[in-house]
């Protein structure tokens, strides 16, 4: 299984996690909604991960992305990730309710609803 992911490149502490995924692709982008502590020009990574390296890629995820309005999400056609910092949210597309605690989660965070794509 190949699984791909997103992420906000100004959202990690640095990019290490990129040496273990592959099909990597940058978009620059604005945050119309931009918070407080985000950068309003960004760009977004988009990539693929091994099945097999799909764990350590949302692990090292999760120690990487800066606190504050951030997240990254990982997925396949039957299994979803939803990354935060220091806080993982693992469901399926029929889980709805686990998908909406990652959502409240979000909500939490003061992530705006606009970015709150998963």
């Amino acid at each position: 299984m190949i699984y791909t992911g997103t992420v906000i490149a100004e959202s990690l502490h640095d990019e290490s996690v990129f040496h273990f995924v592959e099909n990597i692709k940058r978009e620059h982008a604005q945050l119309v909604d931009a918070l407080a502590g985000q950068e309003k020009n960004v760009t977004i990574v988009t990539f693929t991960v091994q099945d097999e390296l799909v764990g350590a890629v949302v692990d090292e995820l999760s120690r990487l992305i800066k606190p504050s309005h951030w997240y990254a999400d990982i997925k396949y056609e039957f299994d979803n990730y939803v990354i935060f910092p220091g806080k993982i949210f693992h469901f399926t597309p029929k889980e709805i309710d686990k998908r909406q605690k990652a959502y409240d989660y979000a909500k939490t965070l003061g992530i705006p609803e606009k970015q709150i794509d998963f």
